[in-house]
């Protein structure tokens, strides 16, 4: 009989009891930082239907990074890489009894076919906190003072950590003034999203082959470069969405969220990402990372 293999999956770990005490002390601060700002927990079943990825994802991201397979019914079923779908196929199912602004948060199990680096395997837990019914931008405002309150919850200074925004409003008008078609801007967007992790002769390159046109290429870049919204081009500051970063910089500054800044080169590549984005990044040169 040969010797039964003692390791967990791939990508996944084990929880024995001291594991799982950090983990609940870890997750039990999440829960009290949302509570406390109204939140209520839900959860979902860890398989969705694949459909419900490809509506408003990306086919490449589902094919290489999934857990994607057909059940015995014949339906193409998805291990779920993230909450947002879940979550958004939630509150429309209950759309008309919901009341508004309905805030929900998760801490779900989830999984991404992925190459492994230091701290991110296959299999992770993320904290979720949505809102839903507030269009204006205290929606976003309300989030980072969930995030920074997070991170004050476990002491850590605000040195520490940077919180970047942007808007996908904002970089649509900069490729639509580039004059690319829906196509090229949708290609260009996620190669933006992976900005920081490309050599920035190989991203010029990339960016040349979806324009087609090196000087289209070169104005896209030198607007990347701006480190201000005072260093947009007037009509890109005129914009609504540009007005709206501006209001949650100043907001969060003045309520003591310092380390707050603005960075048009962050990107989230999925579609249904469709105005403001922000993310947290570790300042330790170490592990100069999004969180």
């Amino acid at each position: 009989m040969s010797k039964v293999n003692t390791q967990p999956y791939k990508g996944s770990r084990d929880f024995y009891p001291e594991d799982m005490a950090l983990r609940k002390w870890m997750f039990d601060k999440w829960r009290r930082v949302c509570e406390r700002y109204g939140y209520v927990e839900y959860d979902a079943p860890i398989l969705e239907r694949t459909e419900l990825y490809l509506m408003k994802g990306n086919e490449e991201i589902v094919s290489d990074q999934t857990y994607t397979f057909e059940d015995r019914g014949g339906r193409s079923v998805t291990v779920r890489t993230e909450m947002t779908p879940t979550v958004s196929r939630m509150v429309a199912g209950r759309r008309q009894e919901l009341s508004y602004p309905a805030r929900w948060y998760s801490i779900p199990n989830l999984w991404r076919y992925e190459r492994m680096q230091r701290g991110r395997l296959r299999e992770f837990w993320q904290l979720n906190v949505d809102v839903f019914g507030i269009a204006t931008e205290q929606a976003e405002i309300e989030m980072i003072h969930i995030v920074d309150d997070l991170f004050q919850a476990f002491k850590a200074k605000r040195s520490s950590y940077t919180i970047k925004i942007n808007s996908r409003v904002l970089v649509s008008a900069l490729l639509e003034d580039a004059q690319l078609t829906e196509n090229q801007s949708a290609a260009a967007i996620r190669l933006i999203d992976r900005i920081e992790k490309l050599p920035t002769e190989e991203f010029a390159a990339q960016l040349d082959s979806i324009t087609g046109d090196k000087e289209i290429s070169k104005h896209v870049l030198t607007i990347l470069q701006s480190n201000s919204i005072d260093g947009l081009p007037p009509h890109l500051q005129a914009l609504d969405s540009t007005k709206r970063l501006q209001t949650l910089l100043d907001t969060c500054r003045a309520h003591g969220i310092s380390n707050i800044e603005f960075d048009i080169r962050l990107m989230r590549g999925f579609d249904y990402y469709t105005d403001i984005v922000f993310e947290v990044f570790d300042t330790d040169p170490n592990n100069n990372r999004s969180m």
